[in-house]
Formats: C-alpha cells, sequence, structure tokens
C-alpha cells in the first residue's frame, strides 16, 4: 500500500512534472507547482481512490501521531486508497502566513489539483478532516456544493470538529479542567467585545455544513458525511459534534427539527454500542449523515482506532459496492491480504480469513507501520509542503 500525505498518494514520488494549478481569489494567485508525479495513474485505475486529509492546528503533516495514522486512513482497502494531504500556507514548508481564506485557498487548490491535474473524478475522492481541518473542509465541500456546476465528493468525514470558532474559545478548558474563556462568556458584552476584537478567524462550520446538506438537497445530489467525537476529547468539547450533527439534519429536512426533537430521536433510535459509545444515523432520499461518540479516546490518539477506517470504506461503497468486494480479489491475486473484509457495520468489522467462517470482531488500535520511506517536497513559490509515505500492508 501507498500513502501520500500532503501530496498524493501511493508510491508515487510527487507531483506532476511541469503541471501545475492556479486559484485566484482575493489573496492573489496560488500555484502547485509538480515534478515526477505520473498524474494518470489514479485517473487511469477506476478501482483507486483518493482521500484528501486536511489536518489540525497543531504541527504540521509529519508531526506526532500523523505519520503512522494515514495508514488508518488506508486500512480497508490499501492497496487501492490514496491520501493526499498538504500543510497549508504558515504551517510546515509551506510559505506565508495562516489565515481562515488563506487555509480555504490552500484547500481548493489541492481539490482543484486533484480533479483537474491528477484527473480523478470527485465521486472517487473522499474528504477527511480533523480538528480545526474540519472547519477547512466543511468550507470548501460547500463553496463546491453551490457552484453553478455542483462538485460534491464519495463522502465527508469530520473528526472532532467544533461549532464555531466562538464558542469553541468560549468552551475550552486547558486539560478539559481550567477555563480559559468560559468565564467571560457569561459576561456577553464583554464576551462579544474581546471576540470581535481578538478573534478575527470565524470558521462557522455549523452553518456552512448546512449550507452545504441545503445545497445537495436542493440539487438532488447524493451525499454521506460522518462525524466522530470522543467524550475524552480534552482540546474541543465532544458537545460540539452533536451541534453539528443537528444543523445538518435539521437542513435536510423541509420543514426543519428542533435540537430538543433530535435528541428525543436520538435517545429512541441511535445505536448504543455500550463502552464503546454510541452512534445515530439520519437519512434522506439523497443523503445520510452519521453521528459517532467514542466514550474513550483523546483528540489525536483516535485518528488511530479503526472506527476512523470503517467510515471510509462505507463512504466509498455506498456509491460502488464493489469497491469493498474488490478487497478479497486483490488478496487473493497478490497473496498479501491475511483478512478479507466482509461488511461493515458501526464499530464492528465482520471478517472471513480463508478457511473459516465468518466472525465478528471488535474494533481495536491497529498495529503502527513504521516506514523509512518518507520525505517532503517543497514548493518555494507560495508552496504547499507535501508528504509522501509508502508502507506495505
Amino acid at each position: 500500500m501507498s500513502l501520500f500525505t500532503l501530496g498524493i498518494s501511493f508510491q508515487l514520488s510527487y507531483i506532476a512534472n511541469t503541471s501545475h494549478l492556479l486559484l485566484l481569489n482575493q489573496l492573489g494567485s496560488f500555484r502547485i507547482s509538480s515534478r515526477d508525479w505520473p498524474s494518470n495513474y489514479l485517473r487511469d485505475d477506476p478501482n483507486a481512490r483518493l482521500i484528501l486529509h486536511m489536518h489540525g492546528s497543531g504541527g504540521t503533516v509529519g508531526s506526532g501521531y500523523r505519520v503512522s495514522n494515514y495508514r488508518t486512513l488506508s486500512a480497508g482497502q490499501p492497496r487501492k486508497i490514496y491520501v493526499l494531504t498538504f500543510d497549508y500556507r504558515g504551517f510546515g514548508r509551506s510559505t506565508g502566513a495562516p489565515s481562515e481564506s488563506g487555509l480555504i485557498t490552500d484547500a481548493l487548490a489541492v481539490v482543484d489539483w486533484a480533479i483537474n491535474v491528477a484527473g480523478i473524478p470527485p465521486c472517487r475522492i473522499l474528504i477527511f478532516a480533523q480538528s480545526m481541518g474540519t472547519a477547512v473542509s466543511i468550507a470548501v465541500s460547500q463553496h463546491l456544493a453551490l457552484q453553478s456546476l455542483p462538485v460534491v465528493f464519495a463522502g465527508t468525514v469530520l473528526v472532532a470538529p467544533f461549532a464555531d470558532m466562538a464558542t469553541l474559545v468560549a468552551s475550552y478548558r486547558v486539560a478539559g479542567i481550567v477555563p480559559i474563556w468560559s468565564p467571560l462568556a457569561r459576561i456577553p458584552l464583554l464576551f462579544n467585545y474581546l471576540r470581535q476584537n481578538l478573534i478575527w478567524d470565524i470558521w462557522p462550520s455549523k452553518d456552512g455544513i448546512a449550507r452545504y446538506v441545503r445545497a445537495n438537497e436542493a440539487n438532488g445530489e447524493r451525499y454521506s458525511i460522518t462525524i466522530i467525537h470522543s467524550e475524552g476529547d480534552y482540546d474541543i468539547p465532544w458537545h460540539h459534534t452533536p451541534v453539528i450533527f443537528w444543523h445538518a439534519v435539521n437542513a435536510s429536512v423541509s420543514a426543519g427539527i428542533s435540537y430538543e426533537d433530535l435528541e428525543l430521536i436520538k435517545q429512541k433510535t441511535k445505536a448504543d454500542l455500550g463502552a464503546a459509545g454510541s452512534v445515530m444515523e439520519w437519512s434522506t432520499h439523497n443523503g445520510v449523515i452519521r453521528e459517532g461518540i467514542l466514550k474513550t479516546g483523546r483528540h489525536d490518539l483516535i485518528m488511530s482506532y479503526q472506527v476512523i477506517t470503517m467510515p471510509i470504506m462505507r463512504s466509498f461503497g455506498s456509491l460502488d459496492p464493489s469497491f469493498v468486494c474488490l478487497l478479497q480479489h486483490i488478496g487473493n491475486q497478490s497473496g498479501l491480504s491475511q483478512i478479507y473484509v466482509y461488511k461493515l457495520k458501526y464499530n464492528k468489522i465482520q471478517v472471513q480469513r480463508p478457511g473459516d467462517s465468518i466472525q465478528s470482531f471488535q474494533s481495536a488500535k491497529p498495529k503502527v507501520i513504521h516506514s523509512s520511506a518518507l520525505r517532503v517536497s517543497f514548493n518555494e513559490g507560495t508552496g504547499l509542503a507535501l508528504l509522501i509515505r509508502s508502507c506495505c500492508f
């Protein structure tokens, strides 16, 4: 399997030879130049899938747990799923200074490159984001869904999102205990004054996801949204996710639904997984919106859990059920696959080993595979830094 972070996926070197992509907005021109990237590789393989990964605000594409966690994203189909991740401006070796509009521009540039340079259709692309990256991905998704020719991807997976920046600041506690701004939030006039003068980025994710869902429902576009959060998340409190989930569900209903009514429905229909948490699924004629609340797991650590792998496979499989079945075919041909995915449901994977009967296995933290095949490519122009990693399944 090959994984591309901040770059492209698989065992490819990095971006296309003299190919580049140009995006214009209020900040001026933005270009991604590339080299040594066989841009027709993913385009010409109908079974290839691409995950566009948008990381959080801490560190770079090569920081902390991220490098090993990239494997989790493609674990469901490691020979066919590629991961492209990037450092926003001002992060890692990417130049410039970060801002809300700038980060959105960077992400739109990467999306444009994936579709128009690498030649991968949106139906074979999934947007995966964590922490601050969820705000970036929601802004990008709603922007593209509102175009005269809408662009909607195979799915969107959001891990540890926040409703908006003001709500996040008001609810933030150091180590989940020591409040910073929450005492001031009890004085609305003072809090609003400080917010308007000290917090320049808004990141209105709850409103953005509502616009995204509403646009897809109006246009009859198929969509899939999965929101995952852990009750053990001290960086972004998990109660942000029910708020975002409600805004998405409310936008999918023509008459709307109150937060309280949705909570009542949730209590009756959600799948209670005991110590593992719960899953709530809301389906419409056009799409599905899922909320997964884990009982345990820190902000970054849950990125290595198999609960992250499953919604990716579910999203790709919803548009093309044969994609999930492809794993067994590849395993038989290569001899590399020891376990064949049979069915994905909530936090359980039903698998079949050669000669064994179907069994149900509880999700567990996957083994971390380290790879020395790790390097960073950097565009000194206005550039995104790209990290490419290859490893074996």
